[in-house]
């Protein structure tokens, strides 16, 4: 602001004597700050010896942090005498009471928001106060908390001596404190034993996602282990400065190659919808959708391309989500895994193929409505480590590939042995558009030809037309579920995921990789009902998972 006679001037003509310069810096970083308070906020039994902490999600100026803007009072507002610390690269700052919290207690701790209260580095501030309101114990305490570690989220039973590459995996350390739950995640650290190190403590601590009670380190790159045998342990300490230690946990680091790791790239996998293993004419996926109703003989209202379209992207969207995948194949960044299917034939570039389609060429293929599956929904090569990039899993003899008309016979045996008793989960859907069971397929319904097409409106639709709409794409939605699931267990198998040997031995897996103990929800688990398939959430298993994302080796 310009001073003098010749500046600024206010409504009478006086004027400011000299001067005035305000400095000001800007930032790419307009996001306001978070914090984490311990003890949070409603805590009780808070020991008496306990510390407060605060963990900030970014850097802080620790010139703005100071007893006027990290405030500790005690109910009756009368502030508690203590000193304050800043530490991991100013993200967490530490208040110690000079002397012990009273007993039975009630106590408050607060961040001040706002221009005059605490910063970030690059200037902002919180949106608004933080305030943690907690009551002590009657007593100091001398417990440590109990510390757990694992790798790759790991269960504990299979965590044990596992082989990982030099960078790229998932440490996870959870802790518990029994006595009064007021745990310091800023004391968090990671301790190895073996030939490589890593980053310093804080830098650890500072690239990790940390919560209440435990912290996620992904090994990066820069970090890389040397190979060798390690040792790891986890170490925590809770707010009275008690510290747990983990068991220590064992695993060995070797360099990547071709066959230890699923892909050396991204890999295509042409998932062959087009294939007419029986040859009767007719591709074997559009027969398996004639008998479910999901298309009709003849294609009266001319919307058996489309169906046949929804079903397809449908089935591989399925299996890209359980790879961690956008539904249309794109990545979603580290955790996804580098496979993306496609129906199409790849124009160039190394792929595998898989055979998505028909009843299994092992049993009869003359086989219909009312006759027994063979119970085999799908055979891959088990082609370990997918040594062999360009794996073909669309053989008849043997009889490789996904079956979905095994899936139809075995629903529709049930079906037959149960009804009009009971109606099964598929029933439900398929008793109005499967002709094997008097239903009126999609495409020969008078609707059809309305609620089918491309440009539907179904807020501006009837009740008849909504009625029919939500019939045949509801059934087309559980289908497209349960066959894109078939197909990443079957993925899964082509790619490593089984244990070493022949076909048909250890189809189901062996103890360790995902047979024994699977969830009910586990893509790999030996045996999966179609209700199941339709209605749980499926997921790999946590180590096969590691696997395919390339954060463990198998051997």
């Amino acid at each position: 602001l310009k001073g003098g006679s010749s500046g600024v001037r206010d409504g009478v003509g006086n004027f400011i004597p000299l001067d005035v310069q305000i400095g000001f810096r800007t930032v790419s970083d307009s996001s306001t700050s978070s914090v984490r308070i311990a003890p949070h906020d409603g805590s009780f039994m808070v020991a008496t010896n306990a510390q407060i902490v605060a963990i900030f999600d970014a850097p802080m100026d620790p010139t703005s942090i100071t007893p006027t803007t990290f405030k500790v009072t005690d109910n009756f507002g009368q502030p508690v005498a203590g000193t304050l610390s800043f530490l991991r690269g100013n993200r967490v700052a530490r208040f110690k009471p000079d002397a012990q919290l009273a007993a039975s207690t009630s106590y408050r701790a607060t961040i001040v928001s706002g221009p005059l209260g605490i910063r970030e580095a690059t200037g902002n501030w919180l949106a608004a106060d933080d305030t943690s309101k907690f009551m002590t114990s009657w007593a100091s305490d001398s417990l440590a908390p109990s510390v757990s570690l694992t790798i790759n989220q790991t269960d504990d039973v299979r965590k044990s001596n596992m082989t990982l590459p030099p960078f790229g995996f998932s440490i996870n350390v959870a802790a518990y404190d029994p006595t009064n739950y007021a745990l310091d995640m800023s004391t968090a650290e990671l301790v190895f034993s073996g030939p490589g190190s890593v980053a310093s403590s804080d830098a650890v601590w500072l690239t990790s996602e940390i919560d209440a009670s435990s912290l996620d380190y992904r090994l990066p790159f820069n970090s890389a282990l040397t190979p060798g045998a390690y040792t790891l342990t986890a170490t925590v300490k809770d707010l009275a400065g008690n510290k747990g230690t983990s068991q220590p946990m064992n695993f060995v680091v070797e360099p990547p190659d071709g066959g230890s790791l699923p892909f050396e790239r991204s890999q295509v996998v042409w998932t062959r919808f087009d294939l007419d293993r029986d040859n009767d004419g007719v591709n074997d996926f559009e027969e398996d959708l004639l008998a479910l109703g999901l298309i009709t003989a003849g294609n009266p209202s001319s919307t058996n391309a489309r169906m046949n379209a929804i079903l397809r992207a449908g089935i591989i969207g399925q299996a890209h989500k359980l790879l961690q995948r956008n539904h249309n194949g794109n990545s979603q960044g580290d955790d996804s895994v580098a496979m993306i299917l496609t129906d199409q034939k790849p124009l160039a570039g190394i792929y595998m193929k898989i055979a998505c389609g028909g009843l299994d060429p092992e049993g009869s293929n003359n086989r219909t409505y009312g006759q027994n599956s063979t119970g085999v929904l799908g055979r891959a090569w088990f082609d370990s480590h997918n040594s062999n990039p360009e794996t073909n899993d669309t053989g008849t003899d043997p009889g490789l590939g996904v079956f979905p008309g095994e899936l139809f016979l075995f629903e529709a045996d049930i079906h037959l042995q149960v009804y009009p008793t009971y109606v099964t989960a598929f029933a439900s859907k398929f008793l109005a558009l499967s002709p094997h069971m008097g239903g009126t397929p999609a495409g020969q319904h008078t609707l059809d030809g309305t609620v089918l097409a491309k440009g539907f409106d179904y807020n501006s639709a009837s009740s008849e037309e909504k009625a029919r709409y939500n019939s045949v794409f509801t059934a087309a939605d559980d289908w497209a579920t349960a066959i894109g699931t078939i197909l990443a267990h079957e993925i899964g198998h082509s790619v490593g995921l089984t244990p070493a040997g022949g076909n048909p031995q250890g189809l189901h897996g062996d103890g360790t990789l995902h047979n024994e103990l699977a969830s009910p929800t586990d893509v790999m688990a030996s045996a999966v009902g179609y209700s199941s398939l339709i209605t749980l959430n499926f997921s790999f298993r946590d180590l096969n998972l590691a696997y395919l994302r390339q954060r463990l080796i198998l051997k």
